[in-house]
């Protein structure tokens, strides 16, 4: 066991929220429970006490090795493009394009894996989605545990993620923002996913994450046979770019808001985030 163990566990990683830092290398939380905004440092919000410990009694720091490596790795892609990123958006689109590799590709799809399981808010979505299954509360509670979630759910999935392909989208305008739910399911049914289960499987299925305030990832299916018109055309590559416009980029947004468990995050203040998040039902509280 190492000498230190790590107390403060993110769930939303902070090289992560780092990318929408702005010029005081902080970001605007806005918090959606108490019509709020706060300016704070990445590595200060988003976590909880040993959130990932199967025992916090006796922290092992585990699961949280094992995130940090996923972290490690992503940040390097992450870093990359953001060094890509121009003023001149179609730019942006072509560095991206020719300069990400394969492997960054596949790092991408790992980090966006884990992202997916390791936040409450999937926990939350999974813990109501089992209450009519019959199974004892005692063990529903022992597999939600956030570490053994995580490992289990990316064991389940990760092969699904590796093989979506993925589109990039690239900010014409406006800022993409991103939340303590960064890396989630949309679907174009009025039905919502299952969790793990129809992402890769089921028509019309995708996961949207926002990777900077310039750059957005959708990654879909190419198995699907009726997947949406711009991701059908995108089959024959494993990532594609497109320049989107700000009326796009404010429906993803809004998708975000909605998603959020509680805590929507920016580089700047923005009042139309607590206009959208007064039409939805609020998250449940989360240490900020």
């Amino acid at each position: 066991m190492k000498s230190q163990i790590t107390r403060r566990q993110h769930f939303v990683p902070r090289f992560y929220l780092a990318q929408w830092e702005n010029a005081n290398g902080k970001v605007i939380v806005h918090d959606l429970a108490d019509d709020s905004t706060d300016e704070r440092n990445p590595k200060n919000i988003l976590w909880e006490e040993y959130y990932y410990e199967e025992d916090p009694a006796a922290p092992d720091n585990r699961v949280e090795d094992i995130l940090g490596k996923v972290e490690t790795d992503a940040a390097v892609v992450f870093n990359k493009i953001r060094s890509f990123e121009d003023v001149d958006p179609n730019k942006t689109a072509e560095r991206l394009n020719s300069g990400l590799s394969s492997d960054d590709i596949q790092v991408i799809r790992r980090f966006a894996a884990h992202q997916y399981f390791r936040v409450p808010g999937a926990i939350d979505h999974k813990r109501f989605e089992l209450q009519p299954s019959g199974i004892p509360d005692s063990v529903k509670e022992m597999e939600l545990n956030p570490g053994r979630f995580v490992e289990s759910g990316v064991a389940y999935l990760e092969d699904v993620f590796q093989k979506l392909r993925m589109l990039l989208f690239v900010s014409s305008g406006h800022d993409y923002i991103t939340s303590d739910w960064p890396c989630f399911d949309m679907s174009d049914s009025d039905d919502a996913p299952l969790l793990g289960e129809d992402l890769g499987t089921k028509s019309g299925v995708f996961a949207y994450f926002p990777i900077s305030p310039r750059v957005a990832a959708v990654l879909f299916s190419p198995q699907l046979s009726d997947v949406t018109s711009v991701a059908a055309s995108l089959l024959q590559t494993q990532v594609t770019t497109r320049v989107q416009p700000n009326s796009e980029i404010k429906n993803q947004n809004t998708l975000v808001i909605q998603k959020a468990e509680r805590f929507v995050v920016a580089r700047e203040i923005s009042s139309w985030i607590f206009k959208i998040a007064s039409t939805r039902k609020k998250g449940r509280p989360t240490k900020v």
